[in-house]
């Protein structure tokens, strides 16, 4: 709510009068309750705030916007949201390794601590334009070897990613290139 108040205020539900502009409280609660749905579905949330005035209530302003203002407001751009994670074992037909399980592990401890590349990680099946990380691996004599794919919306992100792994590597030094893979797919 405090996101859609500001973007309000910023400029997308004032009032105009002249060239100067008033935040006009019927407009900024009416234009909260519009953006805030919205908002909350992105991130795979339901909100649904309520205006309610007497019918013969008139709106007033509370206040005067001018461009320092404007300026002084900093909107940051929603973080990009990774959905729980689907790794099978092509040999096997289900994850033998756990991968999905601790992919999801790591990433949620990561989305509270990566500043440089900040997401949000939510254990939901379906989140519009949220992200997907899927894959098969299979063994092999050597190796283990890893099909990844990232989608958003059900469209892949850019080619697969192939990773051949040792096959004596631990699965937390698996979870860690898939993650470094990943994140160069969503963010460069």
């Amino acid at each position: 709510m405090t996101y859609s108040i500001l973007k309000a205020i910023k400029g997308n539900a004032l009032r105009v009068e002249g060239e100067e502009e008033y935040i006009d409280v019927q407009k900024l609660l009416n234009y909260v309750v519009d953006e805030v749905p919205k908002l909350a579905m992105s991130i795979g949330g339901v909100q649904q705030p309520f205006f309610k005035s007497p019918a013969h209530q008139q709106s007033y302003d509370i206040g005067r916007v001018d461009n320092l203002l404007k300026g002084a407001i900093k909107l940051t751009t929603p973080r990009p949201v990774l959905l729980t994670s689907y790794f099978i074992d092509a040999n096997e037909v289900y994850d033998s390794l756990n991968l999905s399980k601790k992919l999801d592990a790591y990433l949620e401890n990561r989305s509270y601590e990566n500043k440089e590349k900040s997401f949000s990680f939510s254990y939901a099946r379906e989140i519009p334009n949220a992200y997907r990380i899927s894959g098969t691996y299979r063994y092999t004599e050597e190796k283990i070897e890893l099909m990844i794919a990232v989608t958003q919306n059900n469209i892949r992100v850019g080619n697969t990613i192939s990773l051949q792994v040792d096959r004596d590597k631990n699965v937390d030094d698996m979870v860690q290139e898939i993650y470094d893979q990943v994140m160069k797919r969503i963010f460069d």
